[in-house]
């Protein structure tokens, strides 16, 4: 079994969750302020009758993620509710019970864990009697995106990720079963990647294999040859080891990869299994720790946006602390898929896992 045991239930997840599989861009809309810039904006007041109130949003200055609110009302508010929305989807939410409700308010949110592309921050404001919305945005934020592909798991599976500034806790784009190569035929190697090179009608003249959609990211001159993900053939069985080393993709999950991903994508083999020599000077297997907390987090991130809970879609100011630690290791492992270097700083980076896993309560 590979590390990355709770993927079946992320598989139900997403089932239940067809929104969240919408690959978006990540260019910047036309104007759109970057959520480092100063996005303060004041709404214009309601009209007579209703709650009244006037709204400002800045990004804060303090902590990542987080937006600074100042509300001020005709009347005293009970709930002030934060929504960051992309388009129909709800990415994250906050909300400050006022008690004993009060005309002007000011606080932070709590740090979000994930900011798309392009969103805009609701702003829901109650008196207890009457409730009023207001909209700031499109906001824009740069966004990474990774491929993870567990090589050792029952069954074997791939996961599109979309992250920013916490880019290994960013939102699951699609993910599916698929299969990769069997062990005789030298297998699929573990290790650190990058997406080099993109065909839509890539052909093996050798074997006359027609392999639609590949997308190459083992250099020429590798040990074991080129290596790629691509559609499938007929009668490939996904989940369990069947190529000769390539990464077969059902038609629909190939489809949506090729179309989301970009040249230079990290692409992530992880995996418990040493299979081939070019294995060992690359991954170690006590380097996988962090994985595993990324798909526990993955989960427990899309069952809040189903059940509409508030905390798990943001970090704590000591959780935010703890995985803003993390991001140097992030980088890292980065710049080791663009260098092909090994990633060595597993041990210190499975400490600040486990610091997190522990405030988190998992």
């Amino acid at each position: 079994m590979g590390v990355l045991r709770g993927m079946p239930f992320v598989a139900v997840v997403l089932f239940m969750l067809p929104g969240a599989w919408s690959a978006e861009t990540d260019s910047d809309p036309a104007g759109a302020p970057s959520v480092g810039s100063d996005a303060a904006s004041i709404a214009e007041p309601a009209p007579s009758g209703g709650v009244g109130a006037r709204v400002a949003v800045n990004t804060s200055g303090s902590a990542a993620h987080a937006f600074d609110i100042e509300v001020h009302a005709s009347r005293p508010i009970e709930l002030v509710a934060v929504r960051i929305r992309e388009g129909k989807e709800v990415w994250g939410r906050y909300s400050l019970i006022v008690d004993p409700p009060q005309d002007t308010i000011e606080f932070r949110t709590a740090s979000f864990r994930f900011l798309p592309a392009s969103y805009v921050v609701e702003v829901e404001v109650d008196d207890g009697a009457e409730a009023e919305t207001k909209t700031f945005g499109p906001l824009s934020n740069s966004v990474q995106k990774l491929i993870v592909v567990d090589r050792d798991a029952y069954p074997q599976r791939a996961l599109l990720i979309e992250g920013d500034r916490w880019f290994l806790f960013g939102r699951l784009v699609a993910s599916s079963e698929v299969s990769s190569g069997l062990s005789k035929h030298g297998g699929t190697p573990l290790g650190y990647y990058h997406v080099r090179n993109k065909e839509p009608n890539a052909y093996n003249a050798k074997e006359e294999w027609e392999m639609p959609l590949a997308q190459w990211y083992t250099p020429v001159d590798y040990p074991e040859g080129v290596n790629g993900l691509h559609q499938g053939f007929e009668g490939t069985i996904y989940g369990i080891r069947q190529s000769h080393g390539c990464t077969r993709m059902p038609e629909w999950f190939a489809r949506k990869a090729y179309a989301w991903s970009d040249l230079d994508t990290p692409l992530f083999y992880i995996g418990n299994e040493y299979q081939t020599a070019y294995d060992r000077g690359r991954f170690d297997a006590g380097d996988y720790r962090f994985f595993q907390a990324l798909t526990r987090d993955m989960l427990l991130y899309h069952q809040a946006l189903l059940t509409r809970e508030e905390a798990p879609t943001c970090f704590s100011r000591e959780q935010a602390d703890v995985v803003d630690r993390m991001q140097p290791y992030e980088e890292e492992l980065l710049e080791t898929a663009a260098q092909y270097r090994r990633f060595a700083k597993g041990e210190a980076f499975n400490a600040l896992v486990a610091e997190l896993t522990a405030l988190r309560g998992e």
